[in-house]
């Protein structure tokens, strides 16, 4: 995880248009170096890393959405090969299973863990809106989460992305299903 003192050490944002997540903040580049230890993972492409941290509210054709959908399929053929090659139980029960481990939650979980919801870019509107008091919500966590996981598909392979998610995707059943 991120070290939080230098988080709380970089200067807070002063632009009208966006804000990160937590009010952190300073050049990208100091927010890719941040970024890029949370995830493990050094960006030779760090457009690809920026696209992944900005929500639609910030950039409406330079977000996250279309690496989300990419992440989404990568992952669930991440998850979907283990399951199929280290058990074997039912597709049903397959189905079941993967759909527990790619829900909502747990990969909310596995963004919150490595600090991707301290570098999330969002207009100052949507920060403020009721859903975000108590922090970025699930759903966006979740959502930065696969739109990482289809960035490091595309600038280091699948490896490098299964690597990622082996890290960061800590549910009980993933570690059972990986031990």
């Amino acid at each position: 995880s991120v070290n939080s003192e230098k988080l709380r050490k970089l200067p807070v944002e002063s632009q009208k248009t966006k804000i990160i997540t937590n009010c952190v903040n300073g050049s990208d580049d100091e927010i890719f170096q941040f970024a890029e230890k949370a995830t493990g993972y050094v960006f030779k492409n760090k457009k690809l890393l920026k696209t992944a941290l900005t929500h639609k509210s910030c950039s409406k054709n330079k977000n996250y959405e279309r690496l989300e959908f990419l992440g989404d399929s990568v992952l669930g053929f991440i998850i979907a090969e283990h399951l199929y090659f280290l058990s074997d139980k039912r597709e049903g029960v397959l189905t079941g299973e993967k759909q527990k481990l790619v829900s909502t939650v747990p990969l909310a979980n596995a963004a919150r863990k490595i600090s991707l919801d301290k570098f999330i870019f969002v207009s100052k509107e949507f920060k403020n809106e009721k859903s975000f008091k108590a922090g970025a919500p699930d759903s966006l966590c979740e959502d930065v989460y696969e739109a990482g996981v289809a960035a490091i598909y595309l600038d280091g392979g699948i490896n490098e992305c299964e690597s990622f998610i082996k890290r960061t995707l800590t549910t009980v059943n993933f570690i059972r299903l990986i031990s």
